[in-house]
């Protein structure tokens, strides 16, 4: 029989467990995000969290920090970052992504991906864009 403490105990990891069935695959946390090989990273879906983000004098984009309001520059932007962060939110994952943009570029596949893993983790290390899926 199992104690009402070891219950308590074990509810995080089971949920974690069920949650990983339903979705087919692991739950990461934001950190690991970081150190993810590329060939898994490229199975996130970016989903935008709400938090406020703009694109200023057509070239950087910046987030504002929650308590301040103050605006920080998050990643310079070209041609390409642009054409990723218009499919972001769009229920594709970054292999997608990338592959779709390449299509309209001049640039292997491969290159955009980084691009676009770079993007993401860039938004994702301030909370303005994270994965849609466990990976």
């Amino acid at each position: 029989m199992i104690t009402r403490r070891d219950f308590f105990r074990q509810v995080p990891a089971r949920a974690a467990d069920t949650l990983r069935q339903m979705g087919g695959g692991e739950m990461v946390s934001a950190s690991g995000l970081f150190d993810m090989p590329q060939e898994r990273l490229a199975r996130a879906i970016p989903r935008f969290t709400g938090r406020k983000w703009i694109v200023r004098g057509g070239n950087r984009l910046y987030t504002t920090v929650a308590d301040t309001g103050e605006e920080i520059l998050l990643i310079p932007l070209d041609a390409v970052d642009h054409a990723l962060l218009a499919c972001f939110g769009d229920g594709r994952d970054l292999q997608r992504i990338a592959e779709a943009v390449a299509e309209s570029c001049s640039l292997p596949c491969n290159v955009i991906l980084d691009k676009a893993s770079r993007l993401f983790l860039e938004m994702a290390r301030h909370w303005v864009c994270i994965p849609a899926n466990p990976l």
